[in-house]
């Protein structure tokens, strides 16, 4: 794998807070992202509002001997049922997250919600219907696993004390069962505790896992980061060799011709002979270094509005003359009303090195054809040759610098064009590869992504 042609984003080493720092909000950080308060908020008023319509049922169970429930105590459900049900659609219906601030806020507003409600019918209910204490118990569990366990008991103690104010009026009017009313208080703010100290041991053995995973993944990380590391140690010794190779050959060429044309012994012919090899050479040596500080440099894009037909028409016309001399027929078909935001000098370089070896690799009276369209906020440009399809063993180092079948060629034709692309936020793949239609598509974004990734 070459060092340059991967088309992978580089990888930025991020700081991490140690494992056993303490952190706000919930155990499992991913859940404290904005984008994650608004389906969390949802399912939340979703099971909220399951809990008041099953409560509202276990009013109408012969097991519970108490009758049908007062109507304002179903009216109350139907309020408190109306309002859950509006919040639900609200969320669902919202397609904007919701700020952090106004996700914190709602949630408290839905703890409150619940246990004014159960207040609230307890107090309207003649009758000392514990299982109004269902309504607080999500309420609870929210508070123990948000806040940690000191606030989940407090909680679960205040709500018992609350629970205390409607069991009295229900001992004031019903004296004989005193003992029963204080028993179920006392059961029902038991409960509450030990809901709270169970979440809170629970959340302690996510957090517990949670830490290992990121300590972990710092690991994996560190390890990744050494590897990257060390195979662009081995790319770039790889390349180096490549680019050593690559100009000795002329060099000594250009060496051993200058030697024998300064001979004294060497014939006139001979030496212009020479002499022209030199100044060939020297002229190959020019291309493959400039080639190379191409390859090797590729700028970041000056983004400006492109035409995509146009900037097709412009390398096909720029082609014109070469693909004419071995009658080769070149062709451009791009939709004119199809535009994106590129750099035109860096999309006309990448063209015309696909659109220069789309030539070579064609028969004598093939064609060669630009194309290009739109497709989910990216624009795909292509070059389509005729002739025969690259061999397999050959497609997998297409994109390798200096890797070229041509008697002439530098081998960097490809990785160029692939650099742009990357530049981009894009890529350069091999889209065709069957006889008499070989193609190479330029897959570019549309816009430049706003957070400097690829697409």
């Amino acid at each position: 794998m070459s060092l340059s042609t991967t088309g992978e984003a580089p990888i930025v080493a991020t700081r991490e807070q140690p494992p056993d720092a303490p952190r706000a909000g919930w155990p499992v950080p991913v859940a404290n992202t904005v984008a994650a308060l608004r389906p969390r908020q949802a399912r939340w008023a979703a099971v909220n509002l399951g809990l008041i319509g099953l409560v509202l049922l276990l009013q109408f169970v012969p097991a519970f001997e108490h009758g049908r429930p007062p109507r304002k105590v179903v009216g109350l459900f139907a309020v408190a049922a109306a309002l859950q049900l509006a919040d639900l659609l609200w969320l669902l219906w919202r397609r904007a997250p919701l700020p952090r601030q106004a996700g914190t806020t709602h949630f408290k507003f839905a703890l409150a919600f619940n246990v004014l409600l159960a207040f609230a019918l307890a107090m309207c209910s003649p009758l000392d219907d514990i299982q109004y204490g269902l309504l607080v118990l999500p309420a609870v569990v929210a508070i123990a696993f948000r806040y940690g366990l000191l606030a989940g008991i407090c909680f679960s103690l205040a709500t018992g004390v609350l629970s205390f104010l409607p069991l009295g009026l229900f001992i004031a009017a019903h004296p004989a069962e005193r003992q029963s009313a204080m028993l179920q208080g006392l059961v029902l703010a038991a409960i509450y505790v030990v809901v709270a100290i169970v979440v809170d041991v629970l959340c302690g053995a996510v957090r517990d896992e949670a830490a290992r995973l990121r300590r972990s993944l710092r690991d994996l990380r560190r390890t990744k980061n050494q590897l990257v590391a060390q195979e662009k140690l081995a790319a770039v010794g790889r390349l180096s060799a490549a680019i050593a190779h690559e100009i000795r050959n002329p060099v000594a060429m250009i060496a051993s011709s200058l030697d024998l044309a300064a001979e004294p012994a060497t014939p006139d012919a001979e030496r212009r002979d020479m002499l022209r090899i030199a100044r060939d050479e020297s002229s190959r040596l020019t291309t493959l270094t400039n080639d190379f500080l191409a390859y090797a440099n590729t700028k970041p894009p000056q983004r400006t509005r492109v035409c995509i037909a146009g900037a097709l028409g412009a390398v096909a016309s720029l082609a014109a003359a070469r693909a004419a001399e071995t009658g080769i027929e070149i062709r451009a078909d791009g939709s004119p009303d199809v535009e994106a935001d590129l750099d035109e000098l860096q999309l006309h370089q990448a063209l015309l090195n696909l659109t220069s070896n789309a030539i070579e690799a064609s028969p004598p009276g093939g064609t060669v054809t630009l194309g290009g369209h739109a497709v989910d906020g990216c624009v795909d440009l292509w070059v389509e040759n005729s002739g025969a399809a690259i061999p397999p063993d050959m497609v997998v180092r297409l994109f390798e610098p200096f890797f070229t079948t041509k008697p002439h060629g530098t081998g960097l034709g490809l990785p160029i064009a692939r650099n742009i692309a990357v530049a981009h936020g894009g890529d350069l793949v091999l889209g065709r590869n069957a006889t008499g239609r070989i193609r190479f598509v330029l897959h570019l974004p549309a816009h430049p992504n706003p957070t400097g990734g690829r697409n």
